[in-house]
């Protein structure tokens, strides 16, 4: 739950507050097959671990630097995520395709 506050009190910081914007992006598309969303989510997964890491690894250092600082009365969060689901037009048409594609539509590796 202290994600969501956070991602949620970020959302009103850069949008009602007088104040720089914090970090708040995603990317959205909505006519994906099943194997691109496959390909898409490995990727994702890559990325964030790699972004997530080195975000720790800095962290770490600064955590210990800052430790006995009088001032270091902040605190932060850092995350990814990767969300899908079928396109609520191709519900509506019951055009969501299964699993399992057809042959002739599935990508060649």
């Amino acid at each position: 739950s202290q994600n969501l506050h956070d991602h949620i009190a970020t959302s009103v910081n850069n949008l009602l507050e007088d104040a720089p914007p914090l970090l708040e992006r995603s990317v959205y598309y909505n006519k994906l097959t099943s194997a691109s969303i496959e390909t898409l989510q490995k990727l994702s997964t890559e990325v964030g671990a790699r972004a997530i890491q080195d975000i720790n690894r800095l962290a770490i250092q600064l955590d210990r630097l800052d430790d006995s600082h009088p001032y270091a009365k902040y605190r932060m969060n850092f995350g990814v995520y990767f969300y899908h689901s079928p396109n609520q037009d191709a519900i509506a048409k019951k055009t969501v395709e299964s699993d399992t594609p057809p042959e002739s539509t599935r990508r060649k590796k």
